[in-house]
């Protein structure tokens, strides 16, 4: 078994705990990187110019474009169990997120697994439900769950895969360390949103990304293929 290199953000008997702290706990700094420094990380400082030479007014201009380009384009999503809320717009960012070599090398070693993990997670509970037998999981969280299908148990899909795209949302709080907010397994909507909101991420920071070498995330629905 590989090491987990994700984990979740907050096990249950420490929510209260981790609320306290939140309020103490110095946002991480992405650009400039570790607290008290007054440059930016060389591989970001073009992100940081580009920012710099950028009115605040021409930020909020791209920012509103953005979101209303959403909108048009019907990228949004609703809240479960608000069965009457309006769809909302997908929380976007015009600034881009940058990962460096070595951080999207271990990111992307733990993301892949945590997928996997899903997957045989969902194998399992449609199959033999080993997972519930050994009393890892009381059978009442599952089959009492709305999202249950049990006209699928016994079923096996193509490869194997249950979930084929998964958004995992990361929460950065240190150089090192990233923490798992949650796992979404929405498929396929989840390729068009990732793929979408980095056109428009590149769209709204031309400057910094053309420049930089930066490896673009716009290619993502060419590599979906299964392995």
């Amino acid at each position: 078994m590989r090491t987990p290199f994700l984990r979740c953000s907050m096990e249950p008997e420490h929510w209260g705990e981790r609320n306290d702290r939140m309020g103490t706990i110095a946002a991480f700094d992405e650009i400039m990187g570790a607290a008290g420094k007054d440059m930016p990380r060389p591989e970001l400082s073009a992100l940081q110019r580009w920012l710099d030479h950028t009115p605040d007014s021409e930020l909020r201009r791209r920012q509103q474009s953005a979101e209303a380009t959403f909108r048009q384009l019907g990228i949004t999503f609703a809240v479960y169990g608000e069965s009457d809320a309006a769809e909302r717009i997908i929380p976007f960012d015009i600034v881009p997120r940058v990962f460096l070599p070595d951080e999207w090398a271990r990111l992307s070693e733990g993301l892949v697994q945590r997928v996997e993990a899903i997957n045989a997670f969902l194998d399992d509970i449609y199959g033999e439900r080993k997972i519930l037998r050994d009393g890892i999981l009381p059978p009442d969280l599952i089959f009492g769950n709305p999202q249950f299908r049990p006209e699928i148990a016994g079923m096996r899909p193509p490869h194997g895969v249950w979930a084929h795209i998964c958004g995992i949302d990361l929460v950065r709080t240190g150089p090192d360390d990233f923490f798992v907010l949650e796992d979404n397994a929405r498929t396929p909507r989840a390729s068009a949103i990732c793929w979408r909101t980095a056109r428009r991420c590149c769209a709204s920071a031309p400057s910094c990304s053309d420049s930089s070498g930066w490896r673009r995330s716009t290619a993502i629905p060419t590599g979906c293929s299964p392995r």
